[in-house]
């Protein structure tokens, strides 16, 4: 008997997803420093059962958090750096990311009007989902902070 092959990745995986069996990849992966994976269905190779894995490249430059995928095996992306991403499992190519704005930074002053400091956003991205399981119409973006929006993926609008 021989081991299965082993596949490493560099940093710690936050989130996974499976393709409906009309993909040739098996899985999507999100990993932290913004790395997404894909594996390929598993097979023998040389009497040995393996799984090919492929990183694609990301504009994810911090933690991806969120994955999520629809029946026709389109994928979205959310990662801590406010950036939205979209593939699909056909070709893991990146399709144009969407940043959402960071919040401005917000100026506390005391009673006599004396600056004592500023309060940085730390808002991010905490999750994304498709709205409809066989649709990537519309994407539902829930914020670390509480706020949900609703992205239009063919305009790119909230």
């Amino acid at each position: 008997n021989k081991s299965p092959d082993t596949v490493c990745f560099q940093t710690e995986i936050s989130d996974i997803v499976f393709f409906n069996d009309q993909s040739k990849q098996w899985a999507g992966i999100a990993c932290w420093e913004g790395a997404v994976h894909f594996l390929a269905r598993p097979g023998m190779s040389n009497g040995v059962e393996s799984i090919k894995h492929v990183q694609s490249p990301s504009s994810h430059k911090q933690d991806i958090v969120s994955l999520d995928v629809t029946s026709k095996n389109n994928m979205v992306s959310g990662s801590i750096d406010n950036v939205i991403c979209f593939r699909t499992a056909y070709t893991g190519k990146e399709k144009t990311p969407i940043h959402i704005p960071k919040p401005p930074s917000t100026d506390k002053f005391d009673e006599f009007g004396i600056n004592i400091g500023s309060k940085v956003s730390s808002n991010f991205i905490h999750a994304v989902r498709f709205a409809d399981y066989e649709s990537s119409e519309f994407v539902i973006v829930i914020m670390s902070e509480g706020e949900v929006f609703v992205l239009e993926s063919a305009t790119e609008n909230f």
